[in-house]
């Protein structure tokens, strides 16, 4: 997708708003005030940003690519990549992820960038960062979950001292991973785009919510009605290992739980709705 927002929550009740189009962060405090939080050209193309536990901002990113002579050739100038922000605004380097895409519709960085002016990113690039609970790390040591829309995977990220490894956790799932939160259990819950019928924009498979436990396996919980998913007008589709999707499709989810059940509210961009579902733990 173009243009793609994101919003953090933070422990003072402001907002920080990014864009992955932008170099900014903004922050918006409890009052409504607005100000630009941190400018910086590192910052262009973030997808998604979350709070750790050790109260440092992570975000993932957005590769950027660069055409060679306006040839087909196309270099990666920056991998896809995760980042951090600590409490004095410092950013930080934390681990790069794997980037095998091997066709690209591009959009261009603004030339306004003194570092990436002219680079390119991925249209309908979509990743997502979360956090493990403290049982789950203790439980299968890894700490951070990242999703990669384009790629179809979920990568899981542990950290010893400083060091870190990025495996894949979770590949050619039913449908590509368009949002990802993990309960106090450890279990991933992943929500996954709807699929299309071959050459049209009919819904042949709905979006769904897949639980993931310790060992890997996923196991559907939720099938949306296809009735929430407007496909027509213009689209940019691809043809992936389980069918045909939208790249321009793009949720948000948030969890809340009790020991035995799971709430999740869930935004769609596509037709701007906000849906509430409920169901049992696995």
């Amino acid at each position: 997708m173009g243009n793609s927002l994101d919003a953090l929550l933070l422990k003072d009740k402001s907002t920080l708003i990014s864009s992955n189009v932008s170099w900014k962060i903004f922050r918006i405090n409890s009052s409504g005030e607005k100000e630009t939080y941190l400018e910086d050209p590192e910052l262009v193309g973030i997808r998604d940003m979350m709070l750790s536990k050790d109260n440092k901002i992570y975000f993932v990113q957005d590769a950027l690519y660069e055409r060679i002579n306006d040839s087909t050739i196309i270099i990666t100038t920056r991998p896809k990549r995760a980042m951090s922000i600590d409490s004095l605004k410092n950013i930080n380097f934390e681990f790069e992820l794997p980037d095998k895409k091997s066709s690209y519709s591009l959009l261009s960085v603004r030339a306004e960038n003194p570092l990436y002016a002219g680079n390119r990113s991925q249209l309908g690039g979509q990743l997502k960062i979360v956090e493990n609970s403290q049982k789950g790390k203790k439980q299968t040591g890894i700490d951070f979950f990242v999703s990669d829309f384009l790629e179809n995977r979920i990568y899981d990220v542990r950290k010893d001292s400083s060091m870190y490894s990025v495996d894949i956790f979770k590949e050619n799932l039913v449908a590509p991973p368009v949002a990802i939160k993990t309960d106090n259990q450890g279990n991933l819950y992943v929500l996954t785009s709807p699929l299309l019928n071959p050459d049209t924009t009919i819904v042949s498979q709905e979006p769904m919510i897949l639980s993931i436990d310790s060992t890997r396996v996923a196991t559907p919980i939720y099938s949306f009605s296809s009735e929430n998913f407007d496909f027509s007008g213009p689209e940019y589709f691809e043809e992936g290992l389980s069918g045909r999707f939208s790249r321009l499709f793009s949720c948000s989810m948030n969890l809340f739980e009790t020991d035995i059940d799971v709430a999740f509210f869930i935004t769609l961009s596509h037709n701007g709705k906000l849906l509430k579902l409920e169901a049992t733990k696995p």
